[in-house]
C-alpha cells in the first residue's frame, strides 16, 4: 500500500483535513503540505472534524489516535460509514500500534508514528492515499454502462481475453488458495487483486498492497515483516508489518519477482507456517493471509536460471491469471478510452472517426496507464468538442501506422480460442470499414460489394462500431 506502483497525482484541487489536538503539528503539517499544492483545513477534535466534512468534503483525512472527546478510531469509523470514499491516514504517538493496525482493519489508508520524521514522509503518504482517491473515482467512471460493454469489478471488457479473465477471477475468488497475476505494465494487475478479495469472503478486511521494486532489501522486510524497538538505529518503537495488517484479508505483492533470495525464504517460511516474526524479535504472530502475487516478468524462467526459488514460486502459483495487453483487447481500448474521456472532459468531448483509428492502430506498449495518460492529454490540448488524431501525442502519432503487425503477432501468442475471435472482429472490422469507404459512405452500395443482404449488412457494420457514420 505505501509502496504501490502508480501515476504521480495530479494533486491541484485535492482537499486535506488535518486533525490532532497539538497545534504545532497542525500547523506544522498545513504549512508543508500546502506548499505541495494541497488545500488544507484543520479540525482541534474529532466531532470539529465530522462537522467540517460536507462543507470542506476532503479527499483525504489526516488524524492523530489519541485525542480528547472523540478517539481517531472512532472519527474512522464515522468517516467510513458516511463517506467510505475518503481515504484516511491515522498517526500515533501513544505506542499503541495495536490500535494503528486494527485501524488499518476498519479501512485506514495507513499509520504513522509520532513523530514524524522526516515530515516529509507525511506528504508521501498523503500523495498515495490522494492517488487511490483518484484511482477509485476512475474505477467508478469505468462502471458506467458503456455502449453495452461487460463491467466488472470496475473493469470493462468484451474481447475474449478480457472475458476470460473475469471468469477466471469469479471462479478462484471464493478460494483462499494465493493467486500469481501476470501481465505487462499498465495492464491492470492490482484491479485484478482487488477483484478477487472484493468477490472473497475476507471482502470485509483489509486489502494490502505493496511493490516489492519499491524499497531496498532491508526496507522492504521491515515494511512486510514489521519490527520491534531497538531492531536498527531508528527503531524507536515497535511497528507491524503489512503481512500483520492484512491479517484476514488479501495481500497484494507486485512485482514479486524483484523480491531478493533472502527475502524470498522468509515469505515462504511465512506463508507455509501462517506466522511472522518481526525483524528483531523473538516470538512469532499468527497471521491469516490470503496473497496475491503479481509479476510482468517470465517467472517459470526466473526458476531456471536460479532467480527465484522455486519452492515460492509453486507455492504462490496455485492459481494464475494472465492479463491480456491492450493491443490485444479489439475495442476494449475504445470502450476504455471513452470512459477515460467522460471522466476528464465531464461529458463534454467526443471521438473523431480518425481519432478511434489511431487509437485502434496504435500498439499501447503502456497498455491502460499510457491510453489513460494520452487521453488526459489530448483533453488538455484541445480546444474543440471533438478530439482528432491531430490531437493525440507525437509518438502516438508517429508509431500508430507502424504497429498494426506486432497487434497480430500479440493475438498469435494467445489461446487458439481467443486468438480466433480477435482476429474475426479485427477482420469484420477492416472489411466493413473498407467496403464503406469503396460505397462512399452508402450503406445499400456497401452490401451489394459485399454480396450480403442490406439488413445483415448493417447489423455486421454496427457490431463492427461503424453504424454511426453510415448511410443509405
Amino acid at each position: 500500500m505505501s509502496t504501490m506502483e502508480i501515476q504521480a497525482p495530479d494533486l491541484s484541487g485535492c482537499r486535506v483535513l488535518v486533525v490532532d489536538d497539538e497545534p504545532a503539528l497542525r500547523v506544522a503539517s498545513r504549512r508543508l503540505l500546502s506548499m505541495e499544492g494541497f488545500e488544507v483545513a484543520e479540525a482541534e477534535r474529532g466531532e470539529e472534524a465530522l462537522a467540517k466534512l460536507e462543507a470542506f468534503d476532503p479527499h483525504v483525512v489526516v488524524t492523530d489516535l489519541r485525542m480528547p472527546g472523540m478517539s481517531g478510531l472512532d472519527l474512522l469509523r464515522a468517516i467510513k460509514t458516511t463517506r467510505p470514499d475518503i481515504e484516511v491516514i491515522v498517526i500515533t504517538g501513544h505506542g499503541t500500534v495495536e490500535a494503528a493496525v486494527q485501524a488499518l482493519q476498519e479501512g485506514a489508508f495507513h499509520f504513522l508514528l509520532k513523530p514524524v520524521d522526516p515530515l516529509e514522509l507525511l506528504v508521501q503518504t498523503v500523495c498515495r492515499a490522494t492517488e487511490r482517491h483518484q484511482m477509485a473515482r476512475r474505477i467508478e467512471a469505468l462502471v458506467e454502462d458503456r455502449e453495452g460493454a461487460d463491467r466488472f469489478e470496475g473493469m470493462v471488457g468484451s474481447s475474449p481475453g478480457m472475458q476470460r479473465v473475469f471468469r477466471l477471477v469469479e471462479n478462484i475468488a471464493g478460494s483462499d488458495a494465493p493467486v500469481l497475476v501476470l501481465g505487462e505494465s499498465g495492464t491492470g494487475k492490482e484491479l485484478i487483486a482487488r477483484a478477487i478479495h472484493n468477490r472473497s469472503r475476507r471482502a470485509r478486511r483489509p486489502f494490502v498492497a505493496v511493490n516489492c521494486a519499491a524499497l531496498q532489501e532491508s526496507l522492504l522486510e521491515s515494511e512486510l515483516f514489521g519490527y520491534v524497538r531497538g531492531a536498527f538505529t531508528g527503531a524507536t518503537s515497535d511497528h507491524a508489518g503489512l503481512l500483520e495488517a492484512a491479517d484476514g484479508g488479501t495481500l497484494f505483492l507486485d512485482e514479486i519477482g524483484e523480491m531478493s533470495a533472502p527475502l524470498q525464504a522468509k515469505l515462504l517460511r511465512a506463508l507455509e507456517n501462517g506466522e511472522v516474526r518481526r525483524v528483531g524479535g523473538v516470538s512469532s504472530r499468527n497471521v491469516d493471509v490470503r496473497v496475491v502475487g503479481a509479476t510482468n516478468q517470465d517467472l517459470e524462467r526466473a526458476v531456471a536460471e536460479r532467480r527465484f526459488r522455486e519452492d515460492l514460486f509453486y507455492r504462490i502459483n496455485v492459481f494464475q491469471i494472465p492479463l491480456p495487453p491492450l493491443r490485444a483487447r479489439g475495442d476494449d481500448v475504445i470502450v476504455v478510452a471513452r470512459a477515460f474521456l467522460d471522466e476528464y472532459a465531464h461529458g463534454s468531448k467526443s471521438f473523431a472517426e480518425d481519432a478511434l483509428e489511431l487509437m485502434r492502430s496504435y500498439h499501447w506498449p503502456g497498455n491502460i496507464r499510457e491510453l489513460r495518460n494520452a487521453i488526459q492529454y489530448v483533453v488538455a490540448v484541445s480546444s474543440d468538442d471533438i478530439i482528432e488524431a491531430a490531437d493525440f501525442p507525437d509518438g502516438v502519432k508517429r508509431e500508430a501506422s507502424a504497429t498494426t503487425p506486432a497487434m497480430y503477432q500479440d493475438l498469435l501468442d494467445l489461446p487458439y480460442g481467443d486468438a480466433r475471435a480477435g482476429f474475426l472482429e479485427q477482420f469484420e472490422r477492416l472489411y466493413v470499414r473498407h467496403r464503406m469507404e469503396q460505397a462512399g459512405g452508402s450503406l445499400s452500395s456497401a452490401a451489394r460489394l459485399s454480396q450480403m443482404d442490406r439488413s445483415n449488412f448493417r447489423r455486421l457494420a454496427k457490431r463492427c462500431g461503424v453504424h454511426q457514420r453510415i448511410a443509405g
